[in-house]
């Protein structure tokens, strides 16, 4: 989530905490709200929780094959849209 002002740190952490409680792995693509999201996930205390970081031109296919087994939950924050820039 972005243009949320003040807002959008504590928003995107409490996003995360919640996915964290319900899902095996999130999947953070990009910078933007990285520290946010790393944030809230680790408040979930969650202990079989994996975080997966890929770089924003990086390839979802090569990043997540190996994840991709059901009945796993996958949470894809994706960065911004490239009309953004």
């Amino acid at each position: 989530m972005i243009e949320l002002g003040k807002k959008q740190f504590s928003l995107n952490k409490e996003v995360a905490k919640e996915a964290a409680a319900v899902a095996d792995i999130l999947v953070v693509v990009g910078e933007t709200n990285k520290r946010a999201l790393k944030t809230g996930a680790g408040e979930a205390k969650k202990k079989n929780l994996r975080i997966i970081y890929l770089k924003k031109d990086e390839s979802l296919d090569e990043g997540l094959t190996a994840y991709l087994k059901p009945p796993t939950v996958i949470l894809l924050e994706n960065e911004l849209p490239d009309h953004y820039f």
